[in-house]
């Protein structure tokens, strides 16, 4: 819905700027869990498409710190 476009929108900014961060509230309903996996995994894009820059020993610490410290389910 366009609300939830435009939260998206705005969080993304919110992000580029310092302090980084915001809070997201509103009516009930209206779909903030959504706006906030939709920044998640926009996020997570974003790194992924820029992965081509990053050390691969920095990946590889980040793998060994998730396998270590996962938490169980």
């Amino acid at each position: 819905m366009m609300h939830q476009r435009q939260a998206l929108a705005w969080l993304k900014w919110r992000e580029q700027q310092t302090p980084p961060g915001g809070v997201l509230a509103d009516d009930m309903g209206l779909g903030k869990t959504l706006t906030m996996i939709s920044l998640v995994l926009s996020d997570v894009q974003r790194r992924k498409d820029r992965s081509d820059t990053q050390s691969p020993q920095w990946l590889n610490k980040c793998e060994l710190l998730y396998s270590t410290y996962r938490l169980p389910v």
